[in-house]
């Protein structure tokens, strides 16, 4: 699961070759058939207004723990790095089941974490020339999903970073919070299974003998999950272009709080950023947690 597009980019990419053959079509129809400057516009077209881009959100950041113990187990064994390989997919197969089916986009994998949007449709605004990504710096007051000041001195310090969406923004920011808060629970109780239940080594052995071997050779390794919930305003930047190679990087408070809530969680827990919860609370059980000042949170 390391080559793929997330969904929001191809997205992107498909509107702006559409886009880019609408306008060699109208440049094509206006120079009389000159088939060379509309060539040109295609493949240049009006590429920088594509590369940076803002879009609300709700994230989540899930980090699997037990996997330090397996692969030192494995590292003592003749084939112990296709068997690691082999039981890193299977674990990620089932968390990308449960991602898919709550609607989330995978954006990318960091070894044996994963980073997860759902991005609120018709957010997305252009990044223009000279404009700050979000969160770096703007002094404008943070705002709650009520629409009042909180504490902190800019966007993306301590809570916020809306930095004033329309209401229908954050009306919906808070449905996709509410998704990736169920797609949290969800995904903890898929690992409880992989671990636990009988009836799921049964079908594994059905579906994957070779997994369901690993699995019996190593019955005391037990996977979890910790996970952090976020919620806000991301800039996301394609970059890149060095040998054909590009990098979907996201920047902004989402991401710095969810830095925060997710190692703030225990195996088997979720903890959820001060702003996601302002969205949620009302239809979350949970509990507030103190965490270092420094933190952040």
């Amino acid at each position: 699961y390391t080559c793929f597009i997330p969904l929001f980019v191809q997205e992107r990419f498909l509107n702006h070759r559409d886009e880019a053959r609408k306008a060699s079509q109208t440049l094509l129809n206006s120079s009389g058939g000159s088939a060379g400057g509309a060539a040109a516009l295609g493949a240049g077209g009006d590429a920088e207004r594509y590369d940076a881009y803002h879009m609300h959100v709700g994230c989540l950041f899930a980090d699997a723990s037990g996997f330090t113990a397996l692969t030192e187990r494995f590292a003592a064994k003749p084939d112990g790095a296709e068997g690691m390989l082999t039981l890193l997919n299977a674990f990620f197969g089932e968390l990308i089941d449960v991602i898919l089916a709550n609607g989330g986009d995978i954006v990318k994998f960091a070894g044996d974490a994963v980073l997860i949007i759902w991005p609120v449709k018709g957010s997305v605004t252009p990044f223009t020339k000279g404009e700050k990504a979000a969160g770096s710096g703007n002094s404008s007051p943070v705002m709650s999903p009520a629409g009042k000041k909180q504490k902190g001195g800019g966007e993306g310090e301590g809570e916020g970073g809306d930095s004033g969406a329309p209401p229908e923004t954050l009306k919906q920011m808070r449905v996709e919070t509410l998704k990736a808060c169920a797609c949290a629970m969800e995904l903890l109780a898929v690992v409880e299974e992989y671990n636990n239940s009988p009836e799921y080594l049964q079908r594994l052995k059905e579906r994957s003998p070779k997994v369901h071997a690993l699995r019996l050779d190593n019955p005391d390794v037990k996977l979890g999950l910790h996970i952090g919930v976020a919620a806000g305003r991301l800039t996301c930047c394609h970059v890149g272009g060095v040998f054909s190679r590009w990098e979907c990087v996201l920047t902004g408070p989402p991401m710095k709080d969810i830095a925060i809530a997710e190692p703030a969680a225990t195996t088997g827990e979720v903890v959820v950023a001060p702003y996601a919860w302002a969205l949620v609370e009302n239809d979350v059980e949970g509990v507030v947690r103190q965490v270092k000042e420094a933190a952040g949170l």
